[in-house]
């Protein structure tokens, strides 16, 4: 099925909007495009050009210059990263990203992400904020500052660069 001008798509949870959509072998592929395409869910707003969707993988693919925020990160899974501080949504800017089943997230190829004054740049960034997972490689930068008792820093921000950034809540 292809549809054009104005398509909605409610799949599994999301709302897909776009120019146009083709919609393969009942749903089970839906690949939305549009200036941007949107996509909508409980935990995410992404935006890009393309927006692919595959149910048997339970995998969004985005690409052509991808925006988002992430919302929902509760109170402790990623707090003891650079991207832990602060409220409210963490916005994601890249070329592609992937949103997969439960709560795991994937950018790629010039990741800027960021979260009140908290920024961290890489090549790709993986999460799981369930599990309190978060991983960055290719020349990942993080600037943060840690707050101090009582919440406020007085330190300036932390600056820090590797090939690679790890961490996990356990």
């Amino acid at each position: 099925m292809h549809l054009k001008l104005n398509v909605y798509y409610p799949e599994g949870g999301m709302q897909i909007l776009g120019d146009s959509a083709r919609v393969e072998q009942g749903g089970a592929k839906v690949q939305v495009s549009g200036d941007p395409a949107k996509v909508i869910t409980a935990r995410a707003d992404l935006s890009a050009p393309n927006l692919t969707y595959t149910e048997a993988a339970g995998v969004l693919r985005a690409e052509g210059g991808v925006r988002g925020s992430l919302r929902d990160l509760q109170h402790g899974q990623l707090d003891e990263t650079p991207l832990g501080s602060g409220d409210g949504p963490l916005f994601v800017e890249s070329e592609n990203a992937f949103l997969e089943r439960g709560n795991s997230f994937a950018f790629r190829d010039d990741v800027r992400a960021w979260r009140d004054d908290a920024l961290l740049t890489a090549d790709q960034l993986r999460g799981n904020p369930d599990l309190g997972e978060l991983s960055a490689s290719g020349k990942v930068r993080t600037v943060w500052s840690t707050p101090e008792e009582g919440g406020e820093s007085t330190q300036g921000p932390i600056d820090v660069t590797a090939d690679r950034l790890a961490y996990r809540r356990e």
